[in-house]
C-alpha cells in the first residue's frame, strides 16, 4: 500500500529540486523507495556488478591520469551510457517491484553519476 505524501516528502522533492540534474533520477528512485517503506542505501555501498565496479574504477584510474580533452569528453559520452543503462536497470528493478535489487541499483547509479561528475570537472566548461 502507498502512503500519502506528507510534509516531509515535500521537504524532500524541495531538496531534490535543488540538486544537478544528474542527481535528480538517483533521488526520485529514493523517494519511491522511502515512500513503500524501503530504507534508502547509505553513501559508501559497495557496487553490486563486479563487471560495472571494474569499470568504474578504470574510468577513476583514467580521470586521474588524463587531461586529453578528447579522451576526457569520450569517456563522458562512455559515462552518460553507462548512467543510462543503470537508471534502465533501476526502473526494472522498480517495475518488476524487486525493491531490493532497486536499492543495489541505487548504490551503483551513484557510483557512475559521481564518477560522470569528476569527468566533467576536468574538461573546462564542465
Amino acid at each position: 500500500m502507498v502512503r500519502p505524501l506528507w510534509h516531509s516528502d515535500i521537504c524532500t522533492i524541495h531538496k531534490i529540486a535543488l540538486q544537478p540534474v544528474g542527481n535528480v533520477v538517483q533521488q526520485l528512485y529514493c523517494v519511491q523507495l522511502e515512500t513503500k517503506g524501503v530504507p534508502i542505501p547509505e553513501d559508501g555501498g559497495t557496487i553490486s556488478d563486479p563487471e560495472l565496479l571494474m569499470e568504474v574504477m578504470e574510468q577513476r584510474e583514467c580521470i586521474e591520469e588524463t587531461d586529453d580533452l578528447a579522451i576526457l569528453q569520450a569517456m563522458l559520452q562512455e559515462n552518460k551510457l553507462l548512467q543510462q543503462a543503470t537508471t534502465e536497470k533501476l526502473s526494472a528493478a522498480f517495475g518488476n517491484n524487486d525493491l531490493k535489487e532497486a536499492q543495489r541499483v541505487i548504490t551503483d547509479l551513484r557510483y557512475v553519476t559521481r564518477t560522470g561528475e569528476a569527468i566533467a570537472k576536468k574538461i573546462p566548461g564542465g
